[in-house]
């Protein structure tokens, strides 16, 4: 959200200031007008940029450790969620922790909305480098463009380094892989 307001904001107030410095003492009220659009986008960052500091203090992201919960307010009776972990280790970093809740986050709203499922198993395979991750339903695949949601995926994947695929499963349904290394500093 920063990015996009934060952008639009910026880029407000650098054509405000530039038509500004263009149209300097020809029109006194352009002038003003310009100025007080630069101040107010200026202010206005400034308070985007508080506000999201504040969230950030105060609010908890879910992890990979929230799985459970996850699985279990998204399951229905016509739809059974199972979560499987295998391996151990210290506490991952923050941002892969989220990383893969994320991931699984979104594989299991694309199975309940899309593929017809009535199950889903989520596996975590936590290793020495790397955690995998793999959802698989008993849905209907359908092959086809790759929308939004499997393109986040891929992208927070990418982020920490990682891979992601995603398409029709080798007998049924659907498959979501996705490895994620542990200590590979983020892409900004």
């Amino acid at each position: 959200m920063h990015d996009s307001v934060g952008h639009h904001l910026t880029a407000i107030r650098i054509q405000a200031t530039a038509t500004r410095r263009a149209l300097r003492g020809r029109t006194p009220a352009a002038d003003k007008a310009l100025g007080t659009i630069a101040d107010l986008s200026s202010s206005a960052l400034e308070e985007v940029r508080a506000l999201l500091d504040t969230l950030r203090e105060t609010s908890v992201e879910p992890d990979q450790e929230d799985l459970g919960e996850l699985a279990h307010r998204l399951s229905t009776p016509h739809l059974r969620i199972s979560v499987h972990r295998t391996g151990h280790g210290p506490p991952l970093p923050p941002g892969v922790s989220r990383t893969v809740y994320r991931i699984v986050q979104e594989a299991l709203t694309n199975a309940a909305r899309h593929s017809g499922a009535t199950e889903v198993e989520v596996r975590v395979r936590r290793g020495r480098a790397a955690v995998a991750v793999s959802i698989s339903d008993n849905g209907h695949a359908r092959a086809g463009a790759e929308g939004r949601g499997i393109r986040g995926m891929r992208e927070r994947a990418q982020r920490h380094g990682g891979t992601l695929t995603a398409g029709p499963g080798p007998r049924h349904g659907w498959l979501v892989e996705a490895t994620v290394p542990i200590d590979a500093p983020p892409e900004l």
